[in-house]
């Protein structure tokens, strides 16, 4: 973890049935198959990991609609009355490799507040360049997800990927 960002908890919807939240975070964190072995200092306490000093709570809420997203940008601009989230998981030690490679649509985005999906990327583009520079990242780049194998951001804005179905709805 950078030592300038403050992680104040990490949600797994589907967590491991043999393992509890936060050792289940640890061991995926030492044991990490993309970004090599973490070399710093993990553990777990109660319901918390503990990564260089730092706690995190760990969370395991199955709708994302049920965490507290209040500060998101779209929400601020526009509104969430609803959310669509697609997800293709990555390979885990308790996940079947078929189940891995079917997209699992969890939700559908509807907005209170009419917008075009110009305007919902124009406020996206300026967030990053504003209260969350360091926590999302806009790109219109031909782009894969290994791109961003070593990307510090938590969430990649991929302009090119979405669609307006109407003012108020867009699929992300």
């Amino acid at each position: 973890l950078e030592q300038s960002i403050q992680v104040i908890a990490v949600n797994d919807p589907s967590p491991s049935i043999f393992i509890p939240p936060a050792e289940h975070m640890v061991n995926m964190l030492k044991h990490d198959s993309t970004h090599e072995h973490f070399k710093g200092e993990v553990s777990h306490k109660d319901n918390k990991f503990i990564v260089t000093g730092q706690e995190i709570s760990t969370l395991v809420e199955q709708q994302p609609s049920n965490i507290l997203w209040d500060e998101l940008v779209v929400h601020e601009k526009f509104g969430i009355i609803e959310a669509l989230m697609t997800t293709v998981h990555s390979i885990c030690n308790d996940v079947k490799i078929r189940q891995n490679l079917i997209p699992l649509s969890i939700g559908a985005a509807i907005a209170g507040k009419a917008a075009k999906y110009e305007e919902i990327y124009v406020a996206i583009k300026e967030a990053t360049n504003g209260p969350f520079k360091n926590m999302l990242t806009y790109t219109e780049d031909e782009v894969v997800s290994t791109c961003f194998i070593d990307d510090i951001h938590s969430s990649v804005f991929y302009a090119k990927a979405g669609i307006s179905l109407d003012d108020r709805i867009v699929i992300k």
